[in-house]
């Protein structure tokens, strides 16, 4: 029995990665064929170790990360529709985005046919999941190159490249096929014919390191987020603390609309609010004096500069929702 205030024994360390625990989750009960495809998403916490020359800011980082990480264990006749369902829900993410082709690029990593030794799994094996994910990359039109030499120890992976203002290159997300964990991990299911078979593992984390991915955007859009990803919508100046109360009762109209907007009520003169609005580039500017006031109207101004003069708060939730929902 420990005394009082001993320390446990024992290593601890820090995760480098959730597959193996997902796969722990697949073995932990019977599976079937009506089970598969089985989906398993975390968005888990892991580290890695990352040389030090190799740190850049909030691009590369060695913990923690988040990632929406996910696999998906199916069988062999499911595996490829599957794995276009992964670069699919890719290009959902990156033109939801904004992103164009000219922003990212596909790396088709292989296995070192010369340095075999590296990798584990058989060459029917590799040669099956290569000839999967290069039909698929096929399938999807974008621009690819192929890295020999750049597979995980396990199968073949497609990276998706982001290129940033700087002109640097990063792994954004990936999308991976797997014939070789299954195995090691002796994971089964219960084929139609009452066989018991292994699954294929697709990994799948189409937008990779949150904390890179978001470090990409604040690059690629120099903080002048789209409206919808704006972490402020609007922002609502009073010339005066006399239109405060006015100010409050718009503020609440737009958020419950779900528009994310705040309200200036600092002491000081409105050049200077606007100015500072401006410079945060927040989409929409609402300025406030005792004219709107009692006009039941608010002066707007759009990011950029753009006057739009008096309106009417409903014409303006409009123009707010419209490029909210339509992602412009």
């Amino acid at each position: 029995m420990e005394e009082k205030g001993q320390k446990e024994k024992g290593n601890y360390y820090l995760k480098p990665m959730n597959c193996s625990f997902h796969a722990l989750v697949f073995k932990s009960e019977s599976r079937s064929y009506r089970d598969l495809p089985l989906r398993v998403a975390e968005y888990g916490t892991v580290y890695r170790y990352e040389k030090s020359g190799e740190l850049h800011g909030m691009m590369r980082v060695r913990g923690p990360i988040h990632q929406n990480d996910g696999h998906i264990f199916c069988t062999e006749e499911q595996a490829e529709g599957e794995f276009q369902k992964v670069m699919d829900l890719h290009l959902h993410y990156y033109n939801s985005l904004g992103l164009t082709k000219k922003d990212y690029f596909l790396s088709f990593a292989t296995r070192d046919k010369e340095n075999k030794e590296k990798y584990l799994g058989s060459d029917q094996m590799w040669e099956k999941a290569e000839r999967i994910a290069l039909g698929c990359i096929k399938k999807s039109k974008l621009p690819y190159e192929i890295e020999e030499g750049g597979a995980a120890f396990y199968g073949p992976k497609i990276d998706f490249n982001i290129k940033t203002v700087t002109g640097k290159s990063f792994s954004a997300s990936t999308n991976q096929l797997d014939y070789f964990i299954p195995k090691a991990f002796d994971l089964r299911y219960t084929t139609k014919n009452g066989q018991l078979k292994t699954p294929v593992i697709i990994h799948r984390a189409p937008l990779g390191a949150h904390v890179r991915f978001i470090a990409f955007l604040m690059e690629h859009f120099a903080g002048a987020f789209p409206t919808w990803l704006s972490p402020i919508q609007a922002i609502i100046l009073p010339i005066t603390d006399d239109q405060l109360d006015f100010a409050q009762k718009i503020a609440k109209q737009l958020k419950e609309t779900k528009i994310r907007t705040e309200i200036n009520d600092d002491s000081e003169p409105i050049g200077a609010k606007i100015r500072k609005a401006e410079k945060e580039k927040i989409p929409f500017i609402l300025v406030i004096g005792q004219k709107e006031v009692d006009g039941n109207q608010v002066n707007l101004r759009k990011r950029g500069g753009h006057q739009e003069g008096a309106k009417d708060i409903q014409e303006i939730i409009k123009l707010i929702r419209k490029e909210i929902d339509n992602k412009l």
